[in-house]
This record gives structure tokens, C-alpha cells and sequence, in this order.
């Protein structure tokens, strides 16, 4: 080896730096990547050589990579990306990747930002095989969004606005435009909601789960506004029903919507 040397002939030396531009690199590649943006400049970037001829560095940069995700469950949701690292610029015989696993010495835990969650990270190796394909250094991470700001300014709002609406329907049911009233200002909340929620919302072919939570929401108030019409129909057509059992089925109507609310709160967790 050119680049090997004993350290007794040489004072002890065991390793020295040099500059990268000064050495054959072979050119690192991250396959599906968007974007890769590299924070040294080529006068900064330095290599360390050892004296059995083993070169060593270390590439600073930020990668934003496609990953393929499934947002059926948002804000809930959890998925799986990774960063694939090859040589394009070499033959398969012509190199071979060994995996170390990376050692992080920040918690797991304390990764992540405000919106996502790291939950694990490894590293292995998938080797190409036949037919002359590369080996393929993977990082994997399992990322989990962080739900804090979607509960506390959609879910729950959404939920207590449907409680009270409901209520308020079921409350001297005789006066119907009073009603009207409530399932618009209702509509006019959830629509309001659907409005923020679109900004954020990836658009994919399946709707979120919290994007059908509102819109049942919504479905909720319209079914137990038009029972409220009918029920004041019903009422004028049979005047001998006792005032009694009328209550009574404002009582079931009552208990089967706000049931009805709780259950479409309670799909989003499970």
C-alpha cells in the first residue's frame, strides 16, 4: 500500500490529515433523494489516513428523501422511511459495504421536532444480489407525528361543539327555527374546521381518519336536526300521544346521538 508506513520509522506517527481534494473518495449516492444539501465547503473537508492505510471521514449534510406514507390515521399516525446510501461510480466486485451500527449518543426519546417523534433508528445492509446490482448501505427510522396540536385545536373542539349542539337541539324541541339556528351555526363550525384541516391535510386517494371524524360529526348534527323536524311533525299528527311519552323519545333521541358523538371520538384512538 502507498498510503501504509510503520510508526516506529516515523516518531510513532499513527495517523495524519489531509485535505479530501488530495485523495480518491469514491463518490457517495442516496437513492430517492429530493434534496441534499452539504454545509462544508471543499477547503474544509479533511480526511484522516492511519498508518495500516485506512481512510477515514466524516460528510455533514441534510437529506430530505421521499418516503411513502400512509396518513390513514392522521394526526395519529406512524411511518417508516430510509435513507439508502451506494456507489454508482464503482462495480459491485469492486467495493463491499460494512454496516456499523450507528452509536447516538442523544436519547432516542429527545430526536425529532415539534410535529414528529423518532421511536427508533437502525442500520443494516441489503446486498443486491445477482445481476451485477449494489450493495446498499439503509438507515431506517421510525418517525411518529405528534398529535398535541390537532387534539387540543380540532378533536376536542369538535367534540364539545357536537355536545352542546345536541343538547341544545333536544331543549324545547317545539321551536323549530330556534334549530335551524343551532345546526347552522354547527355547520358553520365544522366547515370552519375542515377549512384548517385542509391546508394540512396530505392530499392522497384515502381520507384521513380526523377528515372523516369531522364529517361524521357533521352528519350527527344534520340526522338529529331533521329528527327534530319530524318529531314535531309527528307530534302535531297524533295530539292524543301524552306529553309523557313524547319526553321519553326526546330522552332515547338525546342518549342515542351524544352515544353516537362519543363512539365517533373514541374510533379516532383505537
Amino acid at each position: 500500500m502507498r498510503l501504509a508506513w510503520n510508526p516506529l520509522d516515523y516518531g510513532g506517527i499513527t495517523h495524519f490529515y489531509v485535505p479530501q481534494k488530495n485523495l480518491w473518495i469514491p463518490e457517495l449516492s442516496i437513492s430517492d433523494a429530493h434534496d441534499v444539501n452539504d454545509f462544508q465547503s471543499e477547503q474544509q473537508k479533511t480526511a484522516w489516513v492511519t498508518y495500516n492505510g485506512t481512510i477515514g471521514y466524516y460528510t455533514s449534510c441534510v437529506v430530505s428523501v421521499v418516503c411513502q406514507m400512509n396518513v390513514f390515521k392522521f394526526p395519529m399516525d406512524s411511518h417508516i422511511c430510509s435513507i439508502n446510501v451506494l456507489f454508482h461510480q464503482c462495480y459491485k466486485n469492486e467495493y463491499e459495504i460494512i454496516n456499523y451500527p450507528a452509536n447516538i449518543s442523544w436519547p432516542i426519546g429527545q430526536l425529532g421536532n415539534g410535529e414528529w417523534q423518532i421511536e427508533w433508528i437502525n442500520s443494516t445492509t441489503v446486498y443486491g444480489g445477482g445481476f451485477g446490482l449494489s450493495d446498499v448501505q439503509q438507515t431506517v427510522a421510525k418517525i411518529k407525528r405528534n398529535p398535541g396540536f390537532y387534539i387540543s385545536l380540532v378533536i376536542i373542539p369538535a367534540f364539545f361543539i357536537n355536545v352542546l349542539s345536541i343538547v341544545a337541539l333536544f331543549i324545547n324541541v317545539e321551536a323549530t327555527s330556534e334549530k335551524f339556528g343551532i345546526g347552522l351555526t354547527n355547520i358553520m363550525a365544522m366547515t370552519f374546521i375542515l377549512a384548517i384541516l385542509a391546508d394540512d391535510l396530505p392530499k392522497t386517494k384515502n381520507i384521513p381518519l380526523l377528515a372523516i371524524y369531522v364529517i361524521i360529526s357533521l352528519v350527527i348534527i344534520v340526522v338529529a336536526l331533521l329528527s327534530i323536524l319530524i318529531l314535531n311533525n309527528f307530534r302535531k299528527l297524533f295530539k292524543n300521544r301524552t306529553k309523557k311519552d313524547s319526553k321519553k323519545i326526546e330522552i332515547i333521541l338525546l342518549t342515542f346521538f351524544e352515544l353516537a358523538n362519543f363512539i365517533n371520538f373514541l374510533m379516532l384512538f383505537l
